[in-house]
């Protein structure tokens, strides 16, 4: 798997070293965007500036996964479900793959001789983003998708040349963790991550006909074949719950 760091220059205090230690408050945590929980062990866990700029850096589903797995760690550094350095016994990574099986983050931490955590770094797999072979292994995600083709439109029945034309219309997904475009659409069931980018900028195109879309954000829902996506839509049809991805 290829891990990736967070380039992201955040409005923090940096050191003379990504990897010194820092140490945080509820009150510095939030001048700084990252909503800990109220019950976070704040004198048991510590960051690198690597680790505290990634954890910055990631949109607000991702963040509080992370923190969660980061509260987990903070109780149980040792735990089995950890994996423990061979060369280094006190330097420990925890995957983590909540709610979803291709959901992938690394934590790094060292358990200090005091029993204190320090978050070295948090990794992304970088596999993760856009289409894979198999469907299911598509991550949910925002993307950023761009109009590549000559400006084609869903505006009535098309011969198959036509439909093809659509098809190619747009492309060029970016990952982002922000919606910043005038117009986002969600997939349905059954749509994999190429068909999801051309099929939802049609709908938007058909949806806001007087709009000059070039750009939309797409939520993608990766498909999990029939019977899974048609639980996955009952279960958010109903009113006391709502699926992971909603």
């Amino acid at each position: 798997m290829t891990w990736k760091n967070s380039g992201a220059n955040k409005n923090a205090l940096q050191p003379s070293s990504p990897h010194s230690l820092m140490g945080l408050d509820h009150q510095t945590a939030l001048e700084h965007g990252l909503r800990l929980p109220v019950d976070f062990n704040y004198q048991k866990v510590e960051f690198s500036y690597q680790a505290f700029v990634m954890l910055q850096s990631l949109n607000d589903y991702d963040q509080q996964q992370v923190i969660k797995e980061i509260q987990f760690i903070s109780l149980h550094p040792t735990a089995a479900s950890s994996i423990k350095q061979s060369r280094n016994p006190f330097r420990h990574m925890r995957r983590s793959d909540i709610p979803f099986r291709n959901y992938h983050y690394f934590i790094d931490y060292k358990i200090a001789a005091n029993g204190q955590v320090h978050v070295t770094d948090i990794l992304f797999d970088q596999q993760l983003y856009g289409k894979r072979d198999r469907h299911t292994d598509e991550r949910t995600m925002l993307y950023r998708v761009e109009r590549i083709g000559s400006g084609a439109k869903y505006d009535g029945a098309k011969t198959e040349e036509e439909i093809t034309e659509l098809t190619t219309e747009w492309g060029g997904a970016k990952p982002t963790t922000q919606v910043k475009t005038a117009h986002a659409a969600i997939n349905g069931m059954l749509n994999e991550f190429a068909k999801a980018q051309w099929l939802m900028g049609t709908h938007l195109d058909t949806a806001y006909q007087s709009d000059a879309i070039q750009a939309y954000t797409l939520f993608h829902n990766p498909s999990d074949k029939v019977v899974r996506d048609l639980i996955e839509c009952a279960f958010d049809k109903s009113q006391s719950n709502a699926s992971h991805n909603a």
